[in-house]
Protein backbone atom coordinates (compact mmCIF):
# COMPACT_ATOMS: atom_id res chain seq x y z
CA UNK A 1 0.00 0.00 0.00
CA UNK A 2 1.47 3.20 -1.01
CA UNK A 3 4.57 1.93 -1.97
CA UNK A 4 5.35 0.21 1.08
CA UNK A 5 6.19 -3.78 1.57
CA UNK A 6 3.80 -5.63 3.49
CA UNK A 7 6.20 -8.38 5.81
CA UNK A 8 5.77 -11.63 5.50
CA UNK A 9 5.09 -13.62 8.86
CA UNK A 10 5.05 -16.83 9.33
CA UNK A 11 1.90 -16.72 12.05
CA UNK A 12 -0.81 -14.98 12.40
CA UNK A 13 -2.93 -14.36 15.32
CA UNK A 14 -7.01 -13.33 14.80
CA UNK A 15 -9.12 -13.41 18.06
CA UNK A 16 -7.17 -15.98 20.27
CA UNK A 17 -6.83 -18.46 16.82
CA UNK A 18 -3.25 -18.66 15.53
CA UNK A 19 -3.00 -19.80 12.05
CA UNK A 20 0.83 -20.66 10.70
CA UNK A 21 1.97 -20.11 7.49
CA UNK A 22 2.09 -23.73 6.26
CA UNK A 23 -1.23 -23.50 7.76
CA UNK A 24 -0.36 -26.50 10.58
CA UNK A 25 -2.33 -26.00 14.27
CA UNK A 26 0.77 -27.01 15.78
CA UNK A 27 1.87 -23.89 17.21
CA UNK A 28 -1.69 -22.38 18.43
CA UNK A 29 -2.29 -26.34 19.83
CA UNK A 30 0.92 -25.83 21.48
CA UNK A 31 0.26 -21.92 22.83
CA UNK A 32 -2.91 -23.09 24.20
CA UNK A 33 -1.54 -26.37 25.83
CA UNK A 34 0.85 -24.08 27.48
CA UNK A 35 -1.72 -21.64 28.67
CA UNK A 36 -3.96 -24.25 30.02
CA UNK A 37 -1.06 -25.68 31.74
CA UNK A 38 -0.36 -22.61 33.77
CA UNK A 39 -3.64 -22.21 34.56
CA UNK A 40 -3.23 -25.78 36.28
CA UNK A 41 -1.02 -24.10 39.06
CA UNK A 42 -3.73 -22.42 40.64
CA UNK A 43 -5.91 -25.63 40.51
CA UNK A 44 -3.12 -27.20 42.44
CA UNK A 45 -3.00 -24.87 44.86
CA UNK A 46 -6.76 -24.85 45.73
CA UNK A 47 -6.27 -28.39 46.68
CA UNK A 48 -6.00 -27.55 49.98
CA UNK A 49 -9.30 -25.57 50.23
CA UNK A 50 -11.24 -26.94 48.02
CA UNK A 51 -13.33 -30.16 47.28
CA UNK A 52 -12.74 -32.34 44.62
CA UNK A 53 -16.12 -31.30 43.07
CA UNK A 54 -15.18 -27.37 43.71
CA UNK A 55 -11.46 -28.46 41.52
CA UNK A 56 -13.75 -29.87 38.74
CA UNK A 57 -16.04 -26.84 38.53
CA UNK A 58 -12.67 -24.74 38.61
CA UNK A 59 -11.48 -26.81 36.07
CA UNK A 60 -14.52 -26.99 34.00
CA UNK A 61 -14.99 -23.39 34.17
CA UNK A 62 -11.40 -21.47 34.14
CA UNK A 63 -9.27 -23.76 32.11
CA UNK A 64 -11.26 -26.56 29.95
CA UNK A 65 -13.13 -23.50 27.93
CA UNK A 66 -9.20 -22.41 26.84
CA UNK A 67 -8.69 -25.89 25.66
CA UNK A 68 -11.97 -25.60 23.86
CA UNK A 69 -11.78 -22.52 21.96
CA UNK A 70 -12.33 -22.67 18.74
CA UNK A 71 -12.18 -26.44 18.33
CA UNK A 72 -14.05 -26.79 15.60
CA UNK A 73 -11.70 -25.04 13.39
CA UNK A 74 -7.94 -27.01 14.36
CA UNK A 75 -10.16 -30.34 15.46
CA UNK A 76 -8.59 -31.86 12.55
CA UNK A 77 -4.97 -31.25 13.69
CA UNK A 78 -3.16 -34.46 13.91
CA UNK A 79 -3.30 -36.37 17.09
CA UNK A 80 0.31 -36.27 18.26
CA UNK A 81 -0.62 -32.63 18.15
CA UNK A 82 -3.89 -33.34 20.57
CA UNK A 83 -2.34 -35.51 23.12
CA UNK A 84 -0.84 -32.40 24.48
CA UNK A 85 -4.03 -31.18 25.17
CA UNK A 86 -5.40 -34.47 26.87
CA UNK A 87 -2.56 -34.27 28.97
CA UNK A 88 -3.47 -31.16 30.26
CA UNK A 89 -6.78 -32.84 31.23
CA UNK A 90 -4.94 -35.87 32.54
CA UNK A 91 -2.58 -33.80 34.98
CA UNK A 92 -6.03 -31.91 35.85
CA UNK A 93 -7.70 -35.21 36.99
CA UNK A 94 -4.54 -36.14 38.81
CA UNK A 95 -5.26 -32.96 40.93
CA UNK A 96 -8.72 -33.66 41.53
CA UNK A 97 -8.06 -36.64 42.50
CA UNK A 98 -11.42 -38.67 42.27
CA UNK A 99 -12.28 -40.41 39.45
CA UNK A 100 -16.09 -40.89 39.66
CA UNK A 101 -16.23 -36.87 38.95
CA UNK A 102 -14.04 -37.13 36.40
CA UNK A 103 -15.27 -40.48 34.64
CA UNK A 104 -17.21 -38.03 32.16
CA UNK A 105 -14.79 -35.63 30.94
CA UNK A 106 -14.49 -35.96 27.71
CA UNK A 107 -11.28 -37.03 25.42
CA UNK A 108 -9.95 -33.21 23.46
CA UNK A 109 -8.90 -35.23 20.88
CA UNK A 110 -12.41 -36.66 19.82
CA UNK A 111 -14.60 -33.84 21.01
CA UNK A 112 -14.11 -31.57 18.04
CA UNK A 113 -15.59 -33.97 15.85
CA UNK A 114 -18.73 -35.11 18.49
CA UNK A 115 -19.59 -31.49 19.66
CA UNK A 116 -22.04 -30.65 17.18
CA UNK A 117 -23.71 -34.56 17.60
CA UNK A 118 -26.93 -33.60 19.65
CA UNK A 119 -27.62 -30.57 16.83
CA UNK A 120 -27.85 -33.14 13.86
CA UNK A 121 -31.20 -34.62 12.77
CA UNK A 122 -31.66 -38.68 14.86
CA UNK A 123 -30.83 -40.63 11.41
CA UNK A 124 -27.41 -39.22 11.57
CA UNK A 125 -26.65 -39.47 14.92
CA UNK A 126 -27.81 -43.43 14.43
CA UNK A 127 -25.30 -43.69 11.66
CA UNK A 128 -22.35 -41.60 13.55
CA UNK A 129 -22.64 -43.80 16.95
CA UNK A 130 -22.51 -46.47 14.83
CA UNK A 131 -19.37 -45.48 13.01
CA UNK A 132 -17.83 -44.62 16.38
CA UNK A 133 -18.59 -47.99 17.50
CA UNK A 134 -17.14 -49.53 14.49
CA UNK A 135 -14.05 -47.70 14.36
CA UNK A 136 -13.06 -47.80 18.46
Amino acid sequence: MNGDKLETSSLITQLGLSISSNLTWKPHIYFIAKYASQKLGFLSRARGYASPSQLLTIYKSQIRPILEYCSHAWGGAPKSSLHLLDRVQSKAICLINNRILTNFLVSLRSLSCWRYFHFLPPFSRTLLSENQKHYS
